[in-house]
């Protein structure tokens, strides 16, 4: 557990909070099996279902806290299995929140990035690869080192 002057602590998931990452993970593989054809979870793939729900102007189509959840948690893992980055928890004087945090000490709020987009009236598609980009690319390999 980690904290800062902030009086935020960063701390490994509780056995709940892991279960209930699980759940949410079927929210995301159900978002996939609804709006996409793809099985290998990608930023390209999340943003072809981003886009997708977004654009649907069904009665059936998913509320929004299974995009926000199930998309972000999708892509957490992502980062996580290409990236030296686990699951964890931030607490604050706002509450606790999941994050993705590095073994160089930098963080990544994946549901943040979701829910921007998400509550948005404007259409903002491909955020998923172009943040995947960023974390990817040469300027942030010191903050998000690749898997040992």
């Amino acid at each position: 557990m980690s904290s800062n002057a902030n009086s935020e602590v960063v701390r490994d998931l509780t056995e709940n909070e892991i279960k209930l990452l699980s759940e949410i993970d079927s929210w995301g593989h159900q978002l996939i099996n609804i709006y996409a054809k793809g099985e290998n979870i990608s930023p390209s793939l999340l943003d072809e279902v981003f886009k997708s729900w977004k654009l649907d102007p069904s009665e059936q189509r998913l509320e929004q806290k299974y995009v926000i959840y199930g998309l972000s948690k999708l892509y957490g893992d992502f980062i996580i299995n290409s990236k030296d980055c686990s699951w964890k928890v931030i607490v604050d004087e706002h509450g606790a929140d999941f994050m993705i945090h590095s073994s160089a000490g930098s963080n990544i709020f994946v549901k943040d990035i979701v829910l921007k987009r998400a509550r948005s009236e404007d259409d903002e598609f491909g955020f998923f690869l172009a943040t995947w980009n960023a974390v990817n690319s040469e300027e942030w390999l010191g903050l998000f080192p690749p898997k040992p």
